[in-house]
């Protein structure tokens, strides 16, 4: 049961790290403590047996896995799972004191030789006591490889992170990961794609105000009427009878008939007759008026400019977050996964009893929904990993 066990465990640790680059590089990953060794997959390019033979190796024909208590090896002659009993600290770097979980007669070691940067060079094993050291050496990135890794993954201390609202506009790119469940490590390629992204979005939006819009009425022209003057009517004048001194009245008792009394009638009859013609002849007749057409107004078309409809602009501002990694399964099959968060709140946290080269500084992002998740900061408050859910991933130069 416990060697199903450790087979199973053997076939689990060597898919993910089949997924790793072809290679380990020397400047893939610094080493610290014994703790940093915890999951790493060493993956050497050269076999060297001193005063016997060099060769070498093609991408992935030999691989050194480490987990907190076996060792998973592949290669010819030397495949097997090794228990780890301990791991030691030396001048050179570290040993592991092996023995062979099948044939515990097996005993033997592997040396992990560091440079003054903290990064592993060369591995070293033997199986037991009885056989040779193999040397097997760690490549070095060509001037391309490192430059092409410099411009895409985020190195260490490049990317300063002042205050936690300085994360916006930010796209950490980082290069390895530990997975927390396993421990194992692994190596991002440039085809993966893993980022962390953060950014804000600005929405405007405008509501037009509509207003009621005043119709303008043509204004009317009256129509004028032509005033027709009344003739005045002259009052007749009376002629008064003027008494004459040389006229003699003599009025006849008997008859009462005054002289001259029928010639006076006669002649202010005829008098009266002559004022009527008269006033026939001076009153002006009346003619109909006559209406003219009034002509109508011209209105000119005047350019009327149109007033700008009034706005009601709203402004909404949201922060999101956008990881990106590929999960990777036991069958060897990977998928690509995008999760994007809204997030609620940025806060910090200081470790003042942090290391020189520890993190310092954790920054924790609460979403809206769904799980927080976390920034660590170097002393010098430079970006060094990001914790999502199952893994850690670390900027390059870690």
């Amino acid at each position: 049961m416990k060697n199903w066990f450790i087979f199973n465990l053997f076939l689990i640790f060597g898919a993910a790290l089949n997924a790793q680059t072809s290679f380990s590089y020397v400047s893939d990953k610094k080493f610290y403590g014994p703790e940093d060794l915890i999951g790493y997959n060493f993956k050497p390019f050269r076999m060297e047996i001193k005063d016997d033979k060099e060769e070498n190796l093609t991408s992935g024909a030999v691989s050194f896995g480490i987990t907190q208590t076996n060792l998973y090896v592949t290669g010819k002659d030397i495949e097997g799972v090794y228990s780890i009993n301990n791991i030691n600290t030396t001048n050179y770097g570290f040993q592991l004191l092996l023995m062979n979980a099948r044939n515990p007669t097996l005993q033997g070691h592997l040396k992990i030789v560091l440079n003054k940067s903290k990064q592993v060079e060369a591995v070293i094993f033997k199986r037991s006591a009885k056989e040779k050291e193999i040397i097997y050496h760690i490549a070095k990135l060509n001037e391309i490889q490192r430059n092409n890794e410099i411009s895409y993954f985020t190195d260490k201390g490049e990317m300063i992170i002042e205050s936690p609202d300085s994360l916006y506009g930010k796209t950490i790119y980082p290069m390895t990961v530990i997975f927390s469940g396993s421990g194992i490590q692994d190596k991002f390629a440039f085809s993966d794609s893993v980022f962390v992204k953060f950014e804000t979005k600005t929405t405007i939006i405008e509501k037009i105000i509509k207003e009621k819009k005043k119709k303008i009425k043509p204004e009317k022209i009256k129509e004028e009427k032509p005033k027709i003057e009344k003739p005045k009517k002259e009052k007749k004048k009376k002629k008064k009878e003027e008494k004459t001194d040389d006229e003699d009245v003599v009025a006849d008792p008997k008859t009462d008939i005054i002289e001259g009394d029928d010639e006076e009638k006669i002649e202010k009859k005829k008098i009266e007759k002559e004022e009527d013609e008269e006033e026939d002849e001076e009153e002006p007749k009346v003619e109909a008026p006559v209406v003219q057409p009034v002509e109508e107004a011209e209105v000119e078309d005047e350019e009327v400019k149109a007033e700008e409809p009034q706005k009601k602009v709203k402004i909404i501002t949201e922060n999101f977050a956008t990881l990106r990694f590929t999960l990777k399964y036991e069958d060897g099959k990977t998928e690509k996964q995008i999760n994007q968060f809204k997030i609620g709140k940025l806060t910090i946290k200081e470790d003042k009893e942090s290391g020189v080269d520890d993190e310092k500084y954790q920054i924790t992002v609460t979403p809206v929904s769904g799980p927080q998740f976390y920034v660590y900061l170097n002393a010098d408050k430079s970006v060094n990993s990001v914790e999502f859910r199952d893994r850690k991933m670390f900027v390059r130069g870690n």
